[in-house]
């Protein structure tokens, strides 16, 4: 139970330090894009590549028209999801929110 706080703290920190941008795509969103993980490789604004994820392979993909589709995707999960700020109180009250139950299901000491 302690694990995914601890995670999610982490993520603050990576988010605060400025090595990556954490957004919350609400979940009444994310049911629309039902894509699974996957990332846009770009070179001086040029998509170069797509590397997704789904249940039977992971695969990385060339064709313009594929990631031509997938940055369309992640443009609209990306207009739809919170502001930084937001993402970040949000991510933190559940953070808080799951360490204090674990703590109340594990005694200390």
């Amino acid at each position: 139970p302690k694990v995914m706080p601890e995670r999610l703290y982490d993520l603050l920190g990576v988010s605060r330090n400025g090595r990556a941008v954490v957004r919350v795509l609400p979940l009444v969103h994310a049911a629309a894009y039902p894509l699974g993980l996957f990332m846009i490789y770009a070179d001086d604004d040029e998509d170069i590549a797509l590397y997704r994820e789904s249940s039977y392979h992971d695969e990385v993909v060339y064709a313009p028209e594929v990631i031509r589709q997938h940055r369309q995707v992640f443009e609209r999960m990306w207009d739809l999801s919170l502001s930084v700020e937001r993402s970040i109180n949000s991510i933190e009250a559940h953070a808080a929110t799951l360490r204090s139950a674990a703590d109340r299901i594990e005694p200390s000491g």
